[in-house]
Formats: structure tokens, sequence, C-alpha cells
């Protein structure tokens, strides 16, 4: 007999640390809210959710050792078009979590990729380096690295996004 109910949960970075969200889904799609926390670490979410089926982080998961991007972002920037492709950001190269200033970051993802790194990801690093240290293949298995804008084109019937989150229609 099939699974009826799957726990899913929802992780973001956050200031305080990571904002999780644990729903239950059906295959009939509805969606119940059963709990909201902020976990200080990304260990305090691997414990808060090991009644999930799936984790879905909005963190790179599998980062790129050199010039080559990575194909989820690919594919995610195709997927979305010209109007949504710039909401997919590079991650940083697996060498630049060793350091923290920008400069350095920076420059030693030119020196593998061709390309600089951007400060949004380099803003990020931090979390990305805590959820790269945490995986193994086997907790890949139930974590996934997940892109919002992927979702919302999915849930508005493969059509991306009119406006930019940071913009009032796009928040509504």
């Amino acid at each position: 007999m099939k699974k009826q109910s799957f726990q899913v949960a929802g992780v973001d970075g956050c200031r305080a640390g990571w904002f999780v969200v644990v729903a239950s889904a059906t295959r009939q799609k509805v969606l119940q809210l059963n709990d909201f926390c902020v976990a200080k670490t990304f260990a305090d979410v691997l414990s808060k959710t090991t009644g999930c089926d799936l984790v879905c982080v909005d963190i790179p998961i599998g980062l790129s050792d050199g010039a080559k991007p990575r194909e989820c972002d690919v594919a995610a920037r195709r997927i979305l078009g010209r109007s949504r492709a710039s909401s997919i950001f590079p991650p940083p190269i697996r060498a630049c979590l060793a350091v923290s200033d920008y400069e350095t970051a920076s420059r030693i993802c030119f020196e593998h990729s061709g390309k600089k790194l951007n400060r949004q990801s380099f803003f990020i690093m931090g979390k990305i380096r805590e959820v790269d240290l945490a995986m193994t293949p086997q907790l890949q298995q139930r974590v996934r690295e997940i892109h919002p804008e992927v979702s919302f084109w999915a849930l508005a019937g493969g059509k991306p996004a009119k406006h930019n989150k940071k913009t009032l229609a796009g928040r509504n």
C-alpha cells in the first residue's frame, strides 16, 4: 500500500539561524502546516526534521570545483526564462568556502571558473559551508536543494512569477 501522507520540511537561512516549516502533504495535494521554528544550526535543523520524508533547503548543495556551472542552476535559469533567470545566482565554488573575506573568495572563484564571486553568494557562504559540511550521500536521500523561484513557476502552471519578491506585488 502506498503511503498516503508525507512529512515535508521547507528550510531557509535567516539571521537567527534557519527558519524551518514542517507540513504534511497528501497525494491529493492537500498541505497542512504542522510546525515551524527557528533552528540555530543546520545540525539542529536535521534533528528537528528526522520524521520528515523530504527536507527542502534553499541553499546550494553540491558545489562545483571549477569552471563548469552546476547543471541544476543552468536548468533552473532555462525553465524561468529571461524574466526571472537572474533570481538563480551562481553559488561559490567549493574552494571559496575556506576563506572569510570577499576579495580573496572572489579571486579564488575567478582563478577556477573565470567568473568573480557575486556578493549575494558571499553573504550566505557561512550557511553554504554549514550545509556542505553536513551533507553525506545518505542524507541526500531526504535533504534536497530547492530553488523557490522554480517552485513558484511550478505552482503557477509553468509560468515564472511576474514580480520580484522585493516588491509589494511580489510579496503578495
